[in-house]
């Protein structure tokens, strides 16, 4: 009989991601997307949810939906704070100076990374 491996959950979703950030290197930003949309609801664990949204978030970014990426950059550091995770806080303060708009969730972001060193 053959022997038939399985790809765990998590690695379905890491493979999700990492297919994500190659299509939208690629300029395939659609594929990028679809990858994304799919993988994120299967997130569950708060730490790496909050990665996949930063990453989701850089991905709007290059593609001009800055309003979205805020959100989700805001919803990151949040897990971030609450988790004490620099990799996390890192990746939102890298996006954030890639970031153009100033909506709300702008000025609110920018803020949340003030008080973090207050």
């Amino acid at each position: 009989m053959k022997e038939v491996h399985r790809v765990a959950p998590v690695q379905e979703i890491k493979a999700a991601r990492y297919q994500s950030t190659a299509l939208a290197a690629l300029g395939d930003y659609s594929g990028s997307r679809t990858a994304y949309t799919t993988a994120l609801p299967a997130i569950i664990a708060p730490k790496p949810l909050a990665l996949a949204k930063v990453e989701y978030a850089d991905l709007l970014v290059s593609v001009r939906q800055e309003d979205e990426a805020y959100g989700l950059a805001v919803e990151a550091l949040q897990v971030g704070k609450q988790y004490g995770s620099e990799k996390i806080v890192d990746r939102v303060r890298d996006l954030l100076s890639r970031m153009a708009t100033t909506c709300g969730d702008a000025k609110r972001l920018d803020r949340m990374l003030i008080d973090l060193y207050d």
